[in-house]
């Protein structure tokens, strides 16, 4: 297959505006082949193939981030089903985009995690917030994005109302042990297809503990030791993920992965950095389907 013949979907319910859509899109022109943009609603999943026509591809990348539905799951998997590689599949995004499913995992490949818990019934919240050390403690909904959903919880009764009235609600929350290294910002590295690509400190603004660029976080260069780039590699093989974003910031016995995001934003990275990551990605989707 040649370069000019690679034809790469870009799964998004976003326009062309959104950052990553337009460099992806830029990118794919520079290295010769086609990109375009699918919205999960335009493809019509059928147990007996492709119902409505719409324009082909080799390759999909999905950009949906970790509220991705399951019907845009089946979506994904519907195209997979039906010959199109994917840079990230459904069966990797599945357990990726739950909070608790993909740090469990992760701690189950031994990879070094915070203390998290999943949190079902208030009644539990004494006992399970002295599990994890005491207060404070790190709330999260199940699925969320860009530091959306996560609280510090400093009080019991907050706690409570946390699990009573859940992110995105699910009926369950994750309680997390709080790092307090993390309130002075962690360390984003991103992966593509085992190579750490990027890599960056995220300072969070005074007042905040989340260091979400989206929060008004800013990015800062930092070359990590290559302990904390093997760990991020060593997470997404064990999510098996071909690209992600690994949040990672000092415990007491070493680099820790606080979270691994499945459609990593990377304006802040490319601007701090000065490396192409769209392209990186880019071309890793071009030598998925060559076959590579």
């Amino acid at each position: 297959m040649g370069e000019k013949a690679v034809k790469i979907a870009i799964l998004t319910t976003k326009s062309r505006i959104y950052h990553p859509n337009r460099r992806l899109l830029e990118a794919s022109s520079k290295l010769g082949c086609e990109a375009f943009l699918l919205h999960p609603q335009k493809v019509l999943p059928s147990t007996h193939g492709e119902l409505a026509k719409g324009p082909l591809a080799h390759v999909v990348i999905p950009r949906i981030g970790s509220t991705i539905e399951d019907h845009e799951l089946a979506v994904l998997f519907h195209l997979e089903t039906s010959g199109v590689k994917a840079l990230n599949s459904c069966k990797s995004l599945f357990i990726a985009r739950d909070k608790f499913l993909s740090l469990r995992k992760l701690a189950a490949s031994g990879i070094p995690v915070p203390r998290t818990i999943l949190v079902q019934r208030p009644t539990e919240l004494r006992h399970l917030i002295g599990e994890l050390g005491g207060l404070p403690v790190v709330a999260k909904g199940l699925r969320g994005r860009q530091g959306t959903g996560v609280e510090l919880v400093g009080e019991e009764s907050f706690a409570k109302y946390v699990v009573d009235h859940p992110p995105f609600p699910a009926g369950a929350i994750v309680l997390q042990e709080f790092i307090s290294q993390a309130s002075l910002g962690d360390v984003r590295i991103v992966v593509v297809r085992g190579e750490p690509v990027g890599s960056m400190r995220r300072v969070p603004k005074r007042g905040e503990f989340r260091s979400n660029v989206h929060l008004r976080g800013r990015g800062e260069p930092w070359d990590p030791p290559m302990e904390w780039k093997e760990l991020a590699v060593k997470a997404t093989q064990a999510l098996e993920l071909d690209v992600a974003g690994v949040d990672m910031v000092w415990g007491n016995d070493g680099p820790l992965v606080l979270e691994v995001n499945t459609t990593p934003g990377f304006r802040e990275l490319e601007r701090v950095t000065r490396k192409d990551i769209a392209a990186c990605i880019v071309e890793a989707a071009m030598d998925l389907a060559r076959g590579g």
